[in-house]
């Protein structure tokens, strides 16, 4: 389900705030937040308003208390902000899940706020209060009427997804954002490719955005919405060949991380040697040589012996083909202990994935040594391929072009 709810913050965020140490919310709108409410309301969205001190009087002086639905202060919620109380007042006078909230703040209690849902957060930039070392920017009210209305509220989270099991019977589960053959027309089709290959980022026209930064809200966006968040109890990216994630996934990283409330583990993943490209291993040794270039090259990190058991975990990359990469990953969790391993990715080559079965060898994931990966079955699933999706990435990236700034 997209986003449902707009929270807000009230001074700095919807009020304009007096001076000195302690600034207190005047009566005053900032500027072009009237508008902004107005365009959420009209896409339907629930605003609620969440402040520390009494604002209701000072809400109503100002012209915007008919454009919001709830009102939350500390009062009701009986702690001021930072504490998970606020997200279950939030969830118990809407009836909504928190990851259908986005959240437009002004300061470190804010986010903190946020991201117990966990909820997307936005820094309101038009606040005078310095932005948290997390989450998104939100230049201008316009901002964020633009990007919801273009990215978080679509209706396909994702253009391909497999939902099926190994020989052993366990889960495989992924899914991919958008097409790496192409999506739209040939000029989009040739600048997604050099991103995602060649981390060649361009601005989008008229948007005060690089198309890195769009595909990366439009990956959380998806992620955001199918919970993978608020039901994985740690996530990682696969690392490069070299042992690096690939750069493209930086700009997902920097808000991700603290959204997901530190679940983040970057040195899951060990690459104790380099691999060679998988199209290279492929082509070399074939779907053995494909997977072998994968786990013969890599373990898992000791430090999580005991955390990773019975977890289930998020695994993110930037593409899928055939799959050596994700399930090698895959592979090693679960055997390290894992209860369920979760694929996210940016892009897919070609509809279908080679599946792992384990080998039924006595063997560990965090050890360099293990049985040969021709001992490993592979059978090819093929997932499904919803166009409507890409369809409404390419939309919504016409959109933005388009759209007020």
């Amino acid at each position: 389900m997209a986003i449902q709810a707009i929270v807000f913050d009230v001074g700095g965020t919807l009020l304009e705030t007096t001076g000195g140490s302690r600034p207190a919310s005047t009566n005053t709108p900032q500027p072009g937040v009237a508008n902004m409410l107005a365009g959420l309301r009209a896409m339907g969205l629930t605003i609620i308003a969440a402040s520390n001190p009494p604002v209701f009087l000072k809400l109503k002086a100002s012209g915007l208390w008919d454009q919001i639905d709830h009102l939350v202060e500390s009062a009701d919620v009986g702690a001021p902000k930072r504490g998970p109380a606020w997200v279950d007042e939030f969830v118990k006078r809407t009836g909504l899940r928190p990851n259908e909230f986005f959240y437009v703040g002004d300061s470190d209690n804010d986010m903190v706020t946020a991201t117990r849902g966990p909820m997307t957060y936005a820094h309101a930039m038009w606040s005078p209060e310095p932005p948290s070392a997390y989450g998104l920017r939100a230049l201008s009210p316009v901002w964020v009427v633009n990007v919801v209305r273009h990215i978080f509220m679509k209706r396909h989270p994702w253009y391909w997804t497999l939902d099926g099991t190994d020989g052993h019977g366990r889960p495989v589960q992924a899914m991919t954002l958008i097409d790496a053959d192409g999506a739209g027309n040939d000029a989009t089709k040739r600048a997604l490719l050099r991103l995602l290959k060649d981390d060649i980022d361009i601005p989008i026209r008229n948007a005060p955005m690089m198309l890195r930064q769009f595909v990366m809200l439009h990956m959380l966006a998806s992620v955001y919405d199918s919970n993978l968040f608020g039901g994985t109890q740690l996530w990682t990216t696969y690392p490069g060949h070299t042992g690096t994630p690939n750069d493209v996934m930086g700009d997902f990283l920097k808000v991700a991380a603290k959204l997901s409330r530190n679940n983040y583990t970057p040195d899951l993943f060990i690459r104790h040697k380099e691999a060679i490209r998988s199209r290279d291993a492929r082509k070399q040794d074939g779907p053995v040589g494909g997977l072998r270039n994968q786990l013969e090259t890599m373990h898992v990190n000791i430090d999580y012996l005991d955390s990773i058991v019975g977890k289930r975990v998020l695994l993110l990359d930037n593409f899928l083909t055939w799959g050596y990469s994700t399930e090698g990953g895959r592979t090693l969790l679960l055997q390290a202990g894992a209860a369920e391993v979760v694929v996210a990715c940016v892009a897919k080559y070609g509809p279908r994935i080679s599946v792992i079965s384990p080998s039924d060898d006595d063997w560990s994931a965090f050890e360099i040594a293990r049985p040969d990966s021709a001992r490993f079955p592979q059978r090819e699933v093929w997932g499904n391929r919803y166009d409507d999706a890409l369809d409404e990435f390419v939309a919504s990236l016409y959109g933005m072009v388009e759209a007020p700034w």
